[in-house]
C-alpha cells in the first residue's frame, strides 16, 4: 500500500460501530467455514466473505472501467472497515484480508440482463457449487448460508462508472466521507424470491445497498432476509 493510501486511512479512522461489524463478520465467516449437510457430510466452504457481482453491460467504456471500479470498491471497504487505521482495529485487518468480490463476467448470458435473468444465473451458479439440498420430492431448492450464496450484487454501466469515479480526498473527514459513500448504492438480488401471481407487497426480490455497508449486510443477511434488511 502506498503512502497516499496510508495517510488517507489514518485520517479517516473507524468508529466503534465499524469495529463491532468487523468482529461480527469474522464470527460469521468462521461459523460458515464448514457446514454439515447431506447425511452428515462435512462440506468445507471458503473462509472468506463477500459477494458475487454480476456485470450486465459490456460496451467498451464499461469494459475499460471495470478493473478500476472493482479496485476502488475493495479499497473503499478497507477504509470503511478501518484496515491499517491508527489506532488499529484488532479485527479490521483480518476482516479485510478475508474480503472477496467475485466478478461474474459472462457477456453472452448477462448482456443487458434483467433482474430476473440475473437471479436465474445466480441460482445456476450456486447450484453448481453442490451445496443446496436438491430433493427430488421437493419443488424448490433450499438455499443455505453463507450470505454470498443468498444475495448477489448487480453492476450496470452506470454503477461501474460510479465506482470507477470514486475519489478519496486528502485529509478526509470520516463523517463526511461516510455520508458521501453511503449515498452510493448498488442493487442486491435475493436468490430465494419467487414472482407471485398477485401481491400488494412492495418488495420485488431486490433492494439497494450502500457500497460501503457490505460487512453489515453480510453479517445480518446470513440468518435474515433481504426483504427485512434496513440500513
Amino acid at each position: 500500500m502506498n503512502a497516499w493510501w496510508e495517510d488517507f486511512f489514518r485520517a479517516a479512522g473507524p468508529c466503534e460501530d465499524d469495529m463491532r461489524e468487523n468482529k461480527a463478520v469474522l464470527n460469521t465467516v468462521r461459523g460458515s467455514e464448514a457446514v454439515i449437510w447431506r447425511d452428515d457430510e462435512v462440506l468445507v466452504t471458503q473462509p472468506t466473505w463477500g459477494f458475487y457481482v454480476f456485470l450486465t453491460h459490456y460496451d467498451a467504456v464499461t469494459r475499460d472501467s471495470v478493473p478500476r471500479a472493482m479496485e476502488k470498491w475493495v479499497k473503499l471497504l478497507g477504509w470503511r472497515q478501518g484496515a491499517n487505521a491508527n489506532p488499529p482495529d484488532l479485527y479490521a485487518d483480518e476482516a479485510f484480508r478475508r474480503f472477496k468480490l467475485d466478478l461474474v463476467d459472462e457477456q453472452d448470458t448477462l448482456a443487458e440482463a434483467s433482474i430476473d435473468r440475473v437471479r436465474e444465473c445466480f441460482r445456476a451458479l450456486v447450484r453448481s457449487l453442490e451445496i443446496t439440498d436438491n430433493n427430488d420430492d421437493e419443488e424448490e431448492d433450499l438455499w443455505v448460508p453463507p450470505t454470498r450464496n443468498k444475495i448477489c450484487l448487480l453492476l450496470n454501466a452506470e454503477k461501474v462508472q460510479m465506482l470507477a469515479n470514486l475519489t478519496f480526498p486528502d485529509n478526509a473527514d470520516y463523517l463526511e466521507c461516510y455520508k458521501t459513500y453511503a449515498a452510493c448504492r448498488v442493487l442486491a438480488i435475493d436468490i430465494e424470491w419467487q414472482r407471485p401471481e398477485t401481491t400488494s407487497d412492495q418488495y420485488r426480490g431486490a433492494r439497494e445497498l450502500s457500497i460501503d455497508s457490505l460487512a453489515r449486510a453480510y453479517d445480518l443477511l446470513c440468518d435474515g432476509d433481504l426483504s427485512d434488511y434496513m440500513e
